[in-house]
């Protein structure tokens, strides 16, 4: 769901000959209907493999602190 004001962060973030991208939602308008709908979710893709195998890392080292602290600390 973020994806397209990450892109619109990018867009102001970066360098622009004109000052064309002001605002959040103006830039979203602006991508939209320029480049289209696709070009809201550009880096989609690279984004779920980098955010992939952190959710999984994040998921096993939660699991096994649970399990550590109840065994240490009991329920």
């Amino acid at each position: 769901m973020n994806i397209p004001f990450d892109v619109a962060k990018s867009r102001i973030q970066g360098p622009q000959e004109t000052m064309q991208y002001k605002g959040t939602l103006r830039t979203i308008y602006i991508v939209y209907h320029r480049e289209g709908f696709r070009a809201l979710y550009k880096g989609l893709l690279p984004k779920i493999l980098r955010l992939g195998p952190g959710g999984a890392i994040m998921l096993i080292v939660y699991e096994n602190m649970k399990a550590y602290l109840n065994v240490k600390f009991g329920d």
